[in-house]
């Protein structure tokens, strides 16, 4: 059954300050293990509307249109939470799936023909999402052909 829901996701990336110029493969950056301050990190809230629904086996799939605040319009993003793993699906103009797990590192391949290598490492993730709504936290890294390109950290709040 699907319902429409108030979503608010508010996320922080932080990037390396050593060049910010860097290639699509994440040459010269570097991982920020705990961000700082001189850090300087970049904070966006996103307040929308989408649809939450919850299957008989016990998933939950949470989806809403991007907007030009993420700098994703034209795209569609949709979280499936089973259990302990959360799976990220983009879809429309910007496409990617990322998979959240606590404390694991999921690999996946990406590119026109599919070679290049994008891990993601979940340093924490936390759900209590029901079909009433609810909350996720989810904090991980992202490295592209071996190189650390950003963290991010996220949480997103589910009221009917």
């Amino acid at each position: 059954m699907k319902k429409q829901v108030e979503i608010t996701i508010t996320g922080t990336q932080y990037y390396s300050l050593a060049d910010r110029t860097a290639n699509a493969f994440g040459a010269h950056t570097r991982l920020l293990d705990s961000p700082s301050e001189n850090d300087d990190p970049q904070t966006v809230e996103l307040c929308t509307t989408g649809t939450l629904s919850y299957s008989r086996d016990g998933k939950i799939e949470l989806s809403y249109d991007e907007s030009e605040i993420t700098g994703l319009k034209g795209s569609r993003t949709t979280f499936t939470v089973d259990k302990d793993l959360v799976t990220l699906s983009r879809t429309g103009a910007s496409k990617a799936v990322l998979i959240f797990e606590n404390g694991k590192r999921h690999q996946l391949f990406t590119g026109l023909d599919g070679v290049v290598p994008v891990c993601v490492d979940c340093h924490s993730m936390s759900q209590s999402l029901t079909q009433s709504g609810g909350e996720m936290r989810v904090d991980y890294s992202v490295e592209v052909a071996g190189a650390a390109l950003e963290r991010n950290s996220y949480r997103i709040r589910v009221d009917l």
